[in-house]
Formats: structure tokens, C-alpha cells, sequence
């Protein structure tokens, strides 16, 4: 955790609550993460206070994000959310809005804070590419190091994967490969173990240039290909192989 001295944090932090007219959040947090909602007709900040670490006044600057930019009061004082907002654009957008309001206040934003608010917008990036055919802002995805066109093929490739058959353990199965478990959501070179059952998949698997052999571990040989090859693995099996998951 990166601490300072306590008193001056605590009076930054009041000092951005009093640019939204408020003396401190609607709901004190004793936890490291914050929010902003709208349950009915107002709406509510939540974030850790008083703010006595620098990672404490930048989530209360991110919050304050959301509520000055994603927030708009309609007629009769009722409070919604702005239209046609992506969330991985809304979490960009605090924490550029986060890294602004501290700088003004004279406090350097660690790269440690940096480095966090780029994973968290990659991890909403990932979520945009798994929910829809469209692709994310460019600047936006460069700037949390997101490589598209491999997530969207590491997408792929765990989709289909999961199109494949199913092999029970203890069961003989008259294929030339199978297939290891894969996590519901693999990023971009997570492995894939492959076992060739015959010689015929195992020729067959080195011709395909994805997979590359690890060891001879138990009965059959074992490979290892990146999950955004298995849809180029899945479309060669055609004709040529049976491919299921091991299950």
C-alpha cells in the first residue's frame, strides 16, 4: 500500500467531495473498492474515507468519474445513467479523469496505480469482445495493452473448444486426439494440452504447426498449443481426425 501523511490525503479527498457539494461519500466503505449508484431517484458515492493512502484518494477520484462524466439528471430530479455508455469506455474514462484530478492536486499517480487501471480496463475490454462482434476503441484498447484481433482469436478458440465432444476418463476412446481442460475464460497463450491416441494424430498434429510437443507423459504423447490456435486446430480436424475434450 502507498502511504503518505494521513491528514493531507484525508483534506485532497474532501477537497474533491466539495466539488460535488458533499462533505464525504453517501455511504462510507472500509474496503479498497468503490462505487456509484443510482437506486432510485438519487444518487449515491460510495468509497473508502477518509482517504489516507494515495490508492484510497485515487478510487474516490475514479468514483467521482463516474459521477461528474456517466450521470445525468433528468426533468423532476431523478438521476439515471447516460445512454450508449460501454462500461470498458466508462472505467477508461475515470481513470484518465482519477490520473488528472490527482495530478492537479500535486499527487504523483504511481505506476503501480497505473498498471492496475490498465488491467482493469483490459479485464472490460475482454468482456465487450466475449458479448459482442464489434470491436472496442482503439486508443482505448492500446492504451490498456490490449492486443484485439489475438483476444478475439483467444475468444474463438475457447468457444470452440467448447464445441467439442466429451471423453470420459474411463472410457476407451478410438480418437487420434484429445483434449485438456480449458478455463471458461482464457486469455490469449493460455495452453492447451493435446494427447494424439495414435500415430496418425500425432503426424497429424505436427503437421498443423500449432501445437508442439512436451513430453511422452503416461500412454500417449502430449503437446501444447496457445488457445487462439485451437479454432485453426478444430477446423483442420475435418476429414482428418476426431478431436473431444477430456472430461
Amino acid at each position: 500500500m502507498i502511504s503518505s501523511n494521513t491528514e493531507p490525503l484525508e483534506e485532497l479527498g474532501r477537497q474533491l467531495l466539495a466539488e460535488i457539494g458533499l462533505d464525504r461519500p453517501h455511504i462510507i466503505a472500509d474496503g479498497a473498492y468503490g462505487c456509484v449508484r443510482i437506486p432510485y431517484r438519487d444518487r449515491e458515492i460510495e468509497a473508502p474515507w477518509p482517504t489516507s493512502t494515495i490508492e484510497e484518494l485515487h478510487v474516490l477520484a475514479h468514483e467521482l468519474g463516474h459521477w461528474k462524466l456517466h450521470t445525468e439528471e433528468l426533468p423532476r430530479g431523478r438521476w439515471v445513467w447516460r445512454d450508449g455508455l460501454e462500461r470498458y469506455v466508462m472505467e477508461y474514462e475515470c481513470e484518465q479523469y482519477a490520473h488528472r484530478r490527482l495530478e492537479a492536486l500535486g499527487v504523483p499517480v504511481p505506476e503501480m496505480l497505473v498498471a492496475e487501471g490498465k488491467d482493469y480496463v483490459g479485464h472490460w475490454i475482454r468482456r465487450y469482445l466475449r458479448d459482442t462482434a464489434d470491436l472496442p476503441d482503439a486508443t482505448i484498447a492500446a492504451w490498456a495493452g490490449i492486443d484485439v484481433k489475438r483476444e478475439r482469436r483467444a475468444e474463438w478458440g475457447v468457444r470452440a473448444h467448447r464445441m467439442l465432444g466429451r471423453c470420459r476418463r474411463d472410457r476407451y476412446a478410438p480418437m487420434d486426439v484429445l483434449v485438456g481442460y480449458v478455463e471458461r475464460f482464457a486469455k490469449p497463450g493460455t495452453a492447451v494440452d493435446l494427447m494424439a491416441t495414435t500415430r496418425r494424430g500425432r503426424n497429424w498434429l505436427e503437421r498443423t504447426g500449432c501445437a508442439s510437443f512436451t513430453s511422452p507423459h503416461g500412454t500417449y504423447p502430449r503437446y501444447r498449443a496457445p488457445i487462439e490456435d485451437m479454432l485453426t486446430v478444430a477446423h483442420a480436424v475435418v476429414h482428418r481426425a476426431v478431436l473431444a475434450q477430456r472430461c
